[in-house]
């Protein structure tokens, strides 16, 4: 199980240039991939969206591969040389046509005149190397990201096994009570007969049984219990998927088990059953709210 909350950032050298690749990702209901790519990737856009398809199938990803300073091979960094060049042409251009100098270091430190120079400046990137290369360092960046969406849902999974257990506490005490419903009605409807034969009016026992028969199936909330048990059966078996997108199963499990408590809510007539249903249903809210973090 994964968070849809991740980050992943990573840096390598391709042809003498710097490169960052950063991934994160938000909360959403589908899913939604943006780039802010170097331009000599342009063209491969679409194979890149679909390269972090395979890795991450939910959430509003933001995917970043810029350029950064350009270094040498020693280790040390140099001005961009196509960039110098330009600059050069644009300032002899410009002394030509307006028969005025034009300052060269004005030309590189006006960072407008810049990213017109380097327009264009990028080598472009070929098929081979965008596979043997490129997609590598993706991949990088895309483990480091899954690394800490693992860790994020390993921590959502510890908060929701201990939900599980507090309601099953909750289910337990319900389950003990709904047989003393049943008991302190019968109770209650036979005080109530004594007083009306007390009263000399007289009672068609098959009335009374069919009573307490009708009352039984009304309040009876077995088969409620069980479900909302088998429930939570299956959100462990989705919680314990380690590479799978779980959230909207998680989420229309978790619907269907405030449906079951609203349910025995409604049923019950005990003060004690319903007091512990609120509880159940206050911790169900709790765990929708938090599935909204799943992948």
């Amino acid at each position: 199980m994964r968070s849809m909350t991740g980050y992943g950032v990573s840096e390598f050298i391709f042809k003498d240039v710097a490169y960052k690749a950063e991934v994160k990702s938000y909360n959403s209901k589908g899913l939604d991939i943006k780039l802010n790519i170097t331009e000599n990737l342009y063209e491969y856009e679409f194979q890149i969206i679909a390269f972090i398809k395979k890795y991450i199938t939910r959430g509003s990803v933001r995917f970043l591969l810029k350029e950064e300073v350009s270094k040498s091979d020693d280790g040390g960094y140099k001005i961009f040389e196509n960039i110098a060049l330009k600059a050069l042409d644009y300032k002899k251009k410009f002394s030509e046509e307006h028969s005025q100098d034009i300052d060269i270091n004005y030309l590189l430190s006006s960072s407008k005149m810049l990213s017109i120079f380097s327009k264009d400046s990028n080598e472009k990137i070929t098929e081979e190397e965008f596979n043997t290369t490129i997609k590598q360092e993706i991949l990088k960046v895309l483990e480091k990201y899954l690394e800490m969406s693992h860790k994020e849902g390993e921590n959502l999974k510890s908060f929701f096994e201990n939900t599980f257990l507090q309601i099953e506490n909750h289910l337990n005490v319900i389950d003990e009570k709904k047989d003393v419903m049943l008991v302190e009605y019968k109770e209650k409807l036979k005080n109530r007969v004594e007083e009306l034969l007390e009263s000399n009016v007289n009672i068609d026992e098959n009335i009374l049984e069919n009573e307490i028969a009708f009352f039984a199936a009304k309040s009876d909330i077995k088969e409620e219990i069980t479900r909302l048990r088998s429930h939570i059966k299956q959100v462990r078996t989705y919680i314990n998927k380690k590479n799978e997108a779980v959230g909207n199963n998680l989420n229309f499990l978790f619907q269907e088990m405030l449906r079951e408590a609203n349910t025995i809510g409604s049923k019950s007539n005990s003060l004690e059953i319903t007091n512990e249903m609120l509880q159940i249903k206050n911790l169900i809210s709790s765990l929708k709210e938090q599935v909204l973090n799943i992948e």
